[in-house]
């Protein structure tokens, strides 16, 4: 079913450490992880690019959830490994500093982005005669240019559009709090996490992303914040991952089959009078991750991290091993993609969503962004520093 390739960015990099919860993250990279974060990759810009004919077949038309849950999940996992051992080894200011200096790269990438975007947008305006600046929602910027770029250095301004990167900084900023809380007891964080969930579900704390017009964040931090920690929850040990029960796999299985009837039939085989139909189609509303959003996510990562238990080698076969590669240049790949996917809009404007325009932005984009990964996996591994053969 098409549903799986989603729900295999879930549970594939989960390891458990509830033998060892205080233990130091190993720095071993995962190839499992990088798998499914690359997979997550290409369906996050495939959903990026209007008039997809591969929209209609990505996971979110089959189900509850999507890749942004997987991705802010595995986000999770990966801070885990990369911050938590810097905590333990080195103390509190020098993680905290580690971290900080993370979130300054990403919010140099995040603006980054935000004008190349624009840039592509303006170059597009001049090429179609359409008013693409406008249909980006940067009426603020065009309106008070120096409010709104003051804005967006401290994610004041955020475009609709643009608001994952965003999520993430906040998220990561919140990890100092979160290991002080560790060192009290491990099952704080947690607690922490899902008082705050509840705390925004009952009193609304998004944030603005745009004083002139009063509009929220796509992706509410305060919301998201508790896949974001169940993910870092497992990798750090201080939750462990629920074991294999034949009474879980039917009740998973139970949520997957509810999600899918859901998206393939709208009525739910007759069922669109009854209360409980209603309250699904209340609960599906992405910002601020309503419940049934979050069960079909944990239903989905449990199913599909006792598949990866038991086939292994599914993230190790050679079909997926271009998607490792963009999982192990997320960030790269990920400003990359965002960028690709307004070219790949304006390539559409100009053949048409037709067969030909579908292979160029389909297959192309994939291409680049493959690119992408190797040109910067190049870069990282700074072959000029080694000696000369």
């Amino acid at each position: 079913m098409s549903f799986a390739l989603e729900t295999l960015t879930v549970p594939a990099a989960i390891q458990t450490d509830s033998a060892k919860p205080l233990a130091i993250p190993a720095r071993v990279r995962d190839p499992r992880l990088d798998v499914v974060r690359g997979i997550a990759l290409f369906i996050i810009f495939i959903a990026h690019v209007p008039s997809n004919w591969l929209w209609s077949v990505i996971p979110a038309r089959f189900g509850l959830s999507d890749a942004t849950d997987s991705f802010v999940f595995i986000s999770g996992i990966a801070s885990a490994i990369a911050f938590g051992g810097t905590f333990l080894r080195h103390g509190f200011w020098t993680g905290a500093g580690r971290i900080a200096y993370r979130c300054a790269q990403l919010g140099v990438a995040h603006l980054f982005l935000l004008f190349a975007i624009i840039a592509v947008a303006y170059q597009g305006s001049v090429w179609t005669g359409r008013d693409l600046v406008g249909a980006l929602g940067v009426g603020h910027l065009l309106a008070s240019p120096a409010q709104a770029i003051f804005e967006a250095f401290w994610l004041h301004w955020v475009p609709a559009s643009l608001d994952i990167m965003p999520v993430y900084i906040v998220l990561l900023a919140m990890v100092p709090g979160m290991m002080l809380l560790e060192k009290l007891d491990r099952r704080l964080p947690l607690v922490v996490s899902l008082a705050l969930y509840l705390a925004n579900a009952a009193y609304g704390l998004d944030p603005i992303a745009d004083s002139s017009t009063g509009r929220h964040w796509l992706l509410n931090p305060f919301a998201w914040q508790v896949i974001f920690f169940l993910g870092f929850a497992f990798k750090r040990g201080w939750l462990p991952v629920p074991p294999r029960s034949a009474t879980l796999t039917i009740l998973a299985w139970g949520m997957v089959a509810v999600g899918v009837i859901y998206r393939v039939l709208p009525d739910g085989l007759g069922l669109g009078d009854a209360a409980l139909w209603h309250a699904l189609g209340g609960q599906l509303d992405k910002t601020n991750l309503d419940p049934f959003r979050l069960a079909h996510f944990l239903a989905t990562a449990y199913l599909l991290h006792g598949l990866l238990i038991a086939r292994p080698g599914i993230a190790k076969a050679r079909i997926v091993r271009p998607f490792e590669h963009l999982g192990q240049q997320g960030l790269s790949v990920f400003v990359g993609g965002m960028i690709v996917a307004n070219v790949a809009g304006l390539i559409i404007l100009k053949v048409g969503d037709g067969p030909l325009g579908q292979v160029i932005i389909n297959l192309g984009g994939f291409l680049t962004l493959y690119g992408i990964a190797r040109v910067m996996g190049w870069y990282k591994s700074a072959p000029w520093s080694g000696k000369k053969s």
